[in-house]
């Protein structure tokens, strides 16, 4: 911008003019689009602001709903100036990102160590609780995770195995267990070996049970053989999710591998479920290879209709004349529900062709039932897109899909 002349009236010195210039630049540069372009000027000048009134900066940051660099540079620069303040504030950020990436912000200009990550995650856990004792945000809360959860993940993926020594020297146990989970998850995804060693020496059934769901995961998304071969000596709770991510992981690097494992399993719950799981990623392979498999399996019903609903994530119309000539009518029940659920995982012009297609074939009762639980789910996705594509084929449709 242009420098201003001094009014030679005014009672404002050059640090006030200086600080109304800025506040000025940085409303204009709120107003502008989201950009990264945006977040990097916005951090500029906030940073600058901070430096004359880190208190205003703040405020104005939270006016202009800033987020990401800019809001860790003015919470920052408000830490280093009065800890206590900007520690108080935390606890008042609404969004939990927003709040998370306040935290990692304080814990920079603490001191990035134990004491700075035990000042800030002891706010970060008092604001969880009162979030889920809260009527008013505790149904919200559960929709995703919480700033401890996100702040620490962030802070843990920076250094995993710093993030090991420092929760070492945390008093409190939960956000002792907060830290160390996200430490293994982050170190899952760069040294699974080293993870797996760690996740060993977890005795105490609490550690365990925190580092559990997600360690596993990112486990088994790296080295899915590895999860599979020691799945046994998992928790039942986490050897069910951990076993179904690297199957699904497996079946897309080595389908054979994934069927040669379930194939080897006991009978059980499990292995009908895991089974499942490779018959939907077989179905995307190799249709007429995986039907063939799925026929000669137990609970072939249930798998023929997995290999459909494969087949309808890449080919919804494939699926509809696979499942339409199916003889077997529980295959066909079964097989028509799943391409009814994957079909109405599609936006709303492919869900509209999918049921024009079926309008225009002959009625029959397969027919007809898939085309009732399309609408059904389309009517609960975009009840007033599939309220005109019925009033606009109302003649053509059956009373069952007026019905749904």
């Amino acid at each position: 911008p242009a420098r201003r002349e001094a009014d030679p009236t005014s009672t404002a010195g050059p640090a006030d003019e200086k600080v109304g210039e800025l506040a000025s630049m940085i409303r204009q540069a709120a107003a502008e689009p989201k950009s990264t372009e945006r977040e990097l000027a916005l951090a500029v000048v906030l940073k600058r602001y901070s430096e004359l009134d880190a208190l205003g900066a703040v405020r104005l940051a939270r006016e202009a709903r800033v987020g990401g660099m800019a809001l860790s540079s003015v919470y920052g620069a408000w830490a280093r100036k009065a800890p206590g303040q900007a520690l108080a504030a935390l606890s008042t950020v609404e969004s939990p990102e927003a709040a998370a990436t306040v935290a990692l912000a304080l814990i920079e200009a603490l001191g990035n160590d134990a004491a700075a990550v035990r000042r800030v995650g002891s706010v970060l856990a008092a604001r969880e609780e009162d979030t889920l004792g809260s009527p008013v945000f505790g149904p919200v809360s559960m929709a995703g995770p919480s700033a401890l959860q996100i702040a620490t993940q962030r802070w843990a993926d920076l250094d995993p195995r710093r993030a090991f020594a420092v929760a070492s020297e945390l008093d409190d146990e939960r956000l002792r267990r907060a830290v160390e989970s996200a430490a293994l998850r982050g170190l899952a995804r760069i040294a699974p070996a080293e993870a797996f060693a760690r996740f060993a020496t977890l005795d105490n059934d609490a550690r365990q049970a925190a580092a559990m769901s997600g360690t596993l995961i990112e486990l088994a998304r790296a080295d899915p053989e590895a999860v599979l071969a020691r799945a046994a000596d998992f928790r039942p709770d986490a050897r069910r999710m951990a076993v179904q991510v690297a199957i699904q992981q497996l079946a897309e690097r080595d389908l054979l591998a994934a069927v040669r494992y379930v194939e080897g399993m006991p009978p059980s719950p499990e292995r009908e479920q895991m089974t499942q799981v490779v018959a939907r990623s077989y179905g995307k392979s190799d249709v007429a290879a995986a039907l063939a498999w799925a026929r000669a399996q137990p609970g072939r019903d249930s798998l023929v209709a997995m290999v459909i609903a494969g087949v309808a994530e890449q080919d919804a119309n494939r699926a509809i004349d696979l499942a339409l000539d199916l003889t077997s009518p529980l295959e066909r029940e079964r097989a028509i529900q799943f391409v009814a659920m994957s079909a109405a995982g599609r936006d709303d012009a492919t869900i509209e062709a999918l049921a024009n297609r079926l309008l225009a074939l002959e009625g029959s009762q397969p027919q007809g039932t898939m085309g009732s639980n399309i609408a059904s789910m389309w009517a609960s996705r975009s009840p007033d897109r599939a309220m005109s594509w019925l009033l606009a084929n109302g003649q053509n449709a059956s009373p069952n899909i007026f019905s749904q």
